[in-house]
Order: C-alpha cells, then sequence, then structure tokens
C-alpha cells in the first residue's frame, strides 16, 4: 500500500475513493458496449481503495471564455505491489467468475470530508490502466485515468430517427440527446430561454448538447457528484449561485487566502463585429465602432446555431458584441492551500460549483486595490500525501 493521503484531520479534509465492481451475485461484468452507454447493473458495489492510492488529480471545466465545457479528467496513481490492479491477475480481489473487473468503464467516486460534511471532488468512469513496474520490480503502480459523465454522450455517435423536437426548449433537447445516447445518471437543467429547430439525433451526443446549450446562450457540463448540468443564459440571474457572490478569495476576516493569482488583460477576448445566425437562417451582423476605432476590427462569426427563429440567433449576437467589445481585466486563475486556513478555507473551497460567482480581492504589492467578481470557469485538485492544492480559473462577470 501507498502512504495514507494528507494523514492530517486537524489540516486537511478526509479523502475517500471509491471504485465500482459487479457484485459476485450478478456475475455482471463491466464491458464495452455497456460503458459505452453508461448503463450499469443496480447491483454494482463500491469498494473502498482509498489506501492504495499514492497520488490524485482532477480537473473539470474550460480554459477560455468561448470555448464549451470540456470532458473532465482525474488521475489516480495506485499502489500496485500486490497486483490486486492488474488485469492480468485473474486470482485478484477483483476477479468474478474467472473475469477481471479491471477495465475501462469502472467507475469512481471521489470524495471529501470535513466537519462532518461529505463533498463530491469527481465522479467518472475510467478510461485506461497503465501498470509500471520500478525498482527492478520491487515497486508497482497502477496509474488509472478516469472521466467524467460527459464521457457517456462523447462516446456516443447518434443513430438518425425521424426528425424530432421542432419547438423544444433546450432542457428538453439536452434531456433528449443524454437518454438517446443511454445516459442514466441525475440531469439538473434550467429550462432554457429559445426553442430549438428539430433534430434527427444524428450527430456525436456531446457535440449536439454542446450546440443546443450555444444556441440558447448557455452552458452544459458534468459537476463533481457526475450529475448532467445545463444553465441556460438566463442563469446569472435565477441562478443564487451565480446571480450573488458565494464568498471572497482575500485577506480579509472570512476570505479564503490564496497562495497565488494570476491576472491577464489582453486582446484575445475582443470581438466588435459580429456576425450570427441560425442553421439555415438569415445571418445578422452587429458592430460597435467605437471598439473598432480602439482596437481595429476584430470579427467573430458563426452559422450553426440550432435554435428556432432569426430573432434568437439576433439576440445571441448582440450579448456576444455586448460581452466582448472591450477587453477585461480578469483573474484568470488562482491556487489556494485550503491547510493554511482550514476552517475558513474547506467548508467554501470544497463546495465551490463550476459557474458559481465569487469575489476576488488581490493585495497588489504597489497598493492598487484589486477587487473583481468572478465566475467560476475551471476547478482542479492535486493531492500527494502530504499537501492538497486547489487551482481556479475565472471568467468575468
Amino acid at each position: 500500500m501507498g502512504v495514507a493521503l494528507l494523514n492530517n484531520a486537524a489540516l486537511y479534509p478526509t479523502i475517500t475513493v471509491l471504485m465500482g465492481t459487479p457484485t459476485a451475485a450478478s456475475g455482471a461484468t463491466f464491458g464495452t458496449s455497456v460503458y459505452d452507454t453508461g448503463v450499469y447493473a443496480p447491483d454494482t458495489s463500491f469498494v473502498d481503495v482509498t489506501t492504495y492510492v499514492r497520488q490524485l488529480s482532477t480537473t473539470r471545466g474550460r480554459s477560455r471564455e468561448t470555448d464549451r465545457f470540456g470532458t473532465g479528467s482525474m488521475t489516480i496513481v495506485l499502489s500496485n505491489n500486490d497486483d490486486r490492479f492488474s488485469p492480468l491477475n485473474l486470482a485478484g480481489p477483483y476477479v468474478i467468475g474467472g473475469v477481471t473487473q479491471i477495465r475501462p468503464g469502472v467507475p469512481f467516486k471521489i470524495t471529501a470530508t470535513w466537519a462532518g460534511i461529505t463533498y463530491p471532488i469527481f465522479y467518472g468512469y475510467s478510461d485506461s490502466w497503465d501498470d509500471s513496474y520500478i525498482a527492478m520490480g520491487k515497486d508497482g503502480i497502477t496509474t488509472v485515468t478516469v472521466v467524467d459523465a460527459l464521457s457517456v454522450l462523447a462516446n456516443f455517435d447518434g443513430l438518425a430517427v425521424a426528425s424530432v423536437g421542432a419547438g423544444e426548449l433546450a432542457s428538453t433537447r439536452i434531456s433528449r440527446i443524454a437518454l438517446n445516447a443511454g445516459f442514466t445518471g441525475t440531469m439538473i437543467l434550467d429550462p432554457g430561454k429559445y426553442t430549438m429547430q428539430a433534430t434527427t439525433l444524428s450527430s456525436n451526443a456531446l457535440t449536439e448538447a454542446g450546440l443546443t446549450a450555444d444556441s440558447d446562450g448557455g452552458y452544459v457540463f458534468a459537476d463533481a457528484s457526475g450529475a448532467l448540468v445545463f444553465l441556460d443564459q438566463n442563469s446569472p440571474t435565477t441562478r443564487a449561485r451565480s446571480a450573488s457572490s458565494q464568498f471572497a478569495f482575500g485577506n480579509a476576516v472570512g476570505a479564503v487566502p490564496y497562495e497565488s493569482a494570476d491576472p491577464t488583460y489582453d486582446s484575445t477576448l475582443i470581438f466588435n463585429t459580429v456576425s450570427m445566425s441560425r442553421a439555415g437562417g438569415t445571418a445578422t451582423t452587429v458592430s460597435d465602432s467605437t471598439s473598432v476605432t480602439r482596437y481595429g476590427s476584430r470579427t467573430y462569426r458563426r452559422f450553426d446555431f440550432v435554435c428556432q427563429t432569426d430573432a434568437q440567433a439576433a439576440s445571441l449576437a448582440a450579448a456576444f458584441l455586448a460581452r466582448y467589445k472591450e477587453p477585461e481585466y480578469l483573474i484568470s486563475t488562482l491556487t489556494v492551500q485550503g491547510a493554511a486556513s482550514p476552517t475558513v478555507s474547506w467548508p467554501l473551497i470544497l463546495n465551490v460549483q463550476l459557474r458559481d460567482r465569487v469575489t476576488v480581492t488581490v493585495a497588489a504589492p504597489g497598493g492598487t486595490a484589486i477587487s473583481l467578481q468572478c465566475y467560476v470557469d475551471g476547478i482542479s485538485n492535486t493531492l500527494t500525501p502530504s499537501t492538497w492544492s486547489m487551482t481556479f480559473r475565472f471568467s468575468g462577470v
């Protein structure tokens, strides 16, 4: 076994790493066809493999504000000195009916418990198991790559059906796409603002779900518990966690102290001439003359939206121009060591969800006051036996 992760209850939460295995009674096995549809036997149980974990890292979100949220990933380094995580070991503890359960598609869930409250950190499905034998075979490790619940959609290329769904809201469309892909988990879906064109569901499920969200001005992603989430374009005002700051990073009493903060202020997100349309529709072009004069013409074009009317696409173009016609001073990333102020930090940073609104107050060495409202667009964790670092990526409000 490896050294226990973060074996200091005064400074760190208790990490639990659970691996899914079918029960012996079921005789079920994880197979590729099951994994591709995200369907697992109801008698799958989870076993605690925390004591074998040497390192753990996760990342979810997006790296650029104009990108879609991507499939999250996790890497787990497991001690494998007794070959329990080796698929060729048919005498190991995870073998049922002579068939190893160490294979792609095995579910993992990671939680952290602090002050009696348990928070989800990551839920997903193993994608690869890589054994490594080091020190002339005296030590063995297995590195597991895990992908989050969006992978169920990403792995499903749709089979065309009769064109359906004209006039349905984005939430209904995303639910239809997910169910067609075999997603069986929880869905947390805003209703959506715009109606959609009909679809044959013939595209890749994740691509189509992302396009649907884009066509509503919203976002789709998997949360830390494995739920499929859709936030519509109204969410900045209708979702309480987005409408107002949930807490502050900074040096004030009650704020979460940070280790480092990295602001950006550049031209990469300046767009002052925007042309957009729905698929098969008439494009609307809007421009801001003041921005063009200041920065030159910076164009953005997109003609693939699946919203139902030209007026809806025109509204998307107007909102995009309003958001990006001027550069914005942003805190792009911020790193936190929760153990630096455990009683303040852990209850707040473990509870953070994507698209939460937070306040970032930076103490610049020259005395300039920097206090910004931000949306959380990315959450990464890096855990070793002795440290836990969290890095947040932000976009502007």
